[in-house]
């Protein structure tokens, strides 16, 4: 059996600087598909910090929003008579 810590994804830390947070994405890119695929395009391209951190913000916006659908549409459809 795999276990739990390998099942669910790492999440990140409580932190309060600005350079505590970019720890924590680099720390994250090793585990998160997203954070890692803006980071090596970044790379790959080579974006400036601020650009690099501005992608990284998009993309997760674009996440949030089909996330917020999916729970939306799930909520619909768990609304939705069966027997119609």
């Amino acid at each position: 059996m795999m276990p739990l810590n390998k099942i669910q994804p790492e999440q990140p830390r409580e932190v309060y600087t600005v350079d505590e947070m970019r720890r924590e994405i680099e720390r994250l890119a090793r585990d998160d598909a997203l954070i890692h695929n803006v980071m090596t395009s970044a790379d790959i391209s080579g974006a400036s910090a601020e650009d690099r951190y501005t992608m990284l913000a998009y993309y997760a916006l674009v996440e949030r929003a089909k996330a917020q659908q999916r729970i939306h549409r799930f909520l619909l459809n768990s609304l939705v008579d069966p027997s119609k």
